[in-house]
């Protein structure tokens, strides 16, 4: 008998996270892992398209759990109001899962603890946990250290149960990296792991 996958939508921002989700539903399908989660772009992680998104797929898909997952560097920064939006929010707008500080930290969190150190160093310097750079910094610095010839929308590494166990340990760490989506990762993983 064939199992049915439990179904989930997470709005996010957009192609990077679209495309890790995409790669995380291969994983999901190859290792028999009962889920699928539906990713909803919303091609910013502004708060008022944030919940405009969520509202139209809540509308469409009223029996379906969603999530949202956006960056916390957009909210530390208060680009738009959007920290100020956040925290006055209404309650039937789920809490968000954010990645800290943006997806780039997040692909970081699945490599070793030493590039994953290099990477905390660098971000330091720049004072990214008070003041997260914007794209147009931070991107050559990925380049640099982490991802070589790395581009916004490209996972540059498979998803595999290694960087997942990975990613789980490093979520753990004293760094300033977090990330909620990993924490929904791990919970789904435990909640659909394959039945013998």
């Amino acid at each position: 008998m064939t199992q049915t996958n439990t179904s989930y939508i997470v709005v996010c921002e957009g192609n990077s996270e679209y495309a890790y989700i995409q790669k995380l539903n291969r994983f999901f399908a190859e290792n028999g892992y009962a889920c699928i989660i539906n990713p909803k772009r919303v091609d910013c992680g502004h708060f008022n398209e944030v919940q405009r998104k969520y509202k139209t797929e809540k509308k469409n898909n009223p029996r379906t759990a969603i999530y949202i997952w956006v960056d916390k560097d957009t909210y530390v920064r208060n680009d738009c109001g959007d920290k100020d939006k956040y925290e006055s929010k209404a309650n039937n707008l789920p809490k968000f899962m954010f990645s800290t500080m943006n997806f780039e930290d997040f692909l970081a969190m699945h490599q070793d603890a030493k590039t994953l150190d290099n990477w905390y160093q660098v971000c330091s310097r720049q004072k990214h946990h008070i003041n997260p750079m914007t794209e147009d910094i931070y991107i050559a610095l990925v380049e640099q250290h982490l991802f070589k010839d790395y581009k916004k929308g490209d996972i540059p590494f498979d998803i595999t149960e290694d960087c997942l166990k990975t990613l789980f340990v490093n979520n753990k760490g004293k760094h300033m990296f977090r990330c909620d989506f990993a924490d929904f990762i791990e919970i789904l993983i435990r909640k659909h792991m394959p039945v013998e």
